[in-house]
C-alpha cells in the first residue's frame, strides 16, 4: 500500500513501508502502543513548522530494546511524506500496471514451481501408495478440514473413526488412535 493521506492504512498492521508490517518489525514498540488499530493519519500532527509523528504509548520507553526499536522506526519513517489525497493500492510488480492477465500469469508460474524438496518415490510399494503419500504431504487428501476450506457442506468436522478431534490429514494418518491400530 502507498499512503497519501493515511486515513485508511493501519499504522501498525498494514505493510505500508518496507516488506513487513510495523507491528512485526517493532514488537516492543507495538506492545507499548495504546491504540493498536490506529491509522497513519492519526499518528500525524501538522503544525506551522511541518508534519510531526505522534505516538500514544502506554508508558515511556524504558528498555534498551524499546529505545533501539524507536531509533530504527524513526530512521525508517524519516523521509515519508503524507499528502492530502486518498490512499491507494500500489502494484509492486516492476513498471507494469495492475491487470488480471498479470495475476493469472503469476498464479500459473506459482503452480508450475518445483517444490523445495522432491517427493521420494518408492519403487517397492504400489504406485497408489506413492500417490497417497504424495497427496498427504501436499495436504491434498479430501479430509473434512480440506472440504471445509473448499466451502463444501460437511455434517461434522470431528473424525469419523475416533470421534475425538477434528479430521485432518495429520490427525487421520498420524494422530488418530483408531487408524494407528489398522
Amino acid at each position: 500500500m502507498e499512503p497519501d493521506y493515511g486515513d485508511s492504512i493501519g499504522y501498525w498492521s498494514d505493510r505500508w513501508i518496507g516488506d513487513t508490517p510495523l507491528n512485526q518489525k517493532f514488537p516492543a514498540l507495538f506492545a507499548l502502543e495504546s491504540s493498536k488499530n490506529v491509522v497513519i493519519a492519526d499518528c500525524i500532527e501538522v503544525t506551522p513548522t511541518g508534519m510531526h509523528w505522534t505516538w500514544r504509548w502506554k508508558s515511556f520507553l524504558s528498555s534498551l530494546v524499546e529505545a533501539n526499536e524507536f531509533n530504527a522506526l524513526l530512521n525508517l519513517i524519516r523521509d515519508v511524506k503524507i499528502i492530502s489525497l486518498e490512499d491507494k493500492w500500489k502494484w509492486d510488480e516492476g513498471d507494469r500496471n495492475f491487470s488480471i492477465q498479470h495475476i493469472k500469469s503469476l498464479c500459473f508460474k506459482a503452480q508450475n514451481k518445483v517444490p523445495n524438496f522432491p517427493f521420494p518415490w518408492n519403487n517397492w510399494v504400489p504406485k497408489k501408495v506413492n500417490i497417497l503419500c504424495w497427496r498427504i504431504e501436499q495436504n491434498r487428501v479430501p479430509t473434512v478440514d480440506n472440504l471445509l476450506k473448499r466451502q463444501l457442506q460437511v455434517n461434522s468436522s470431528i473424525c469419523k473413526l475416533c470421534g475425538e478431534e477434528a479430521e485432518s490429514s495429520h490427525h487421520l494418518f498420524i494422530g488418530c488412535r483408531i487408524s494407528s491400530m489398522i
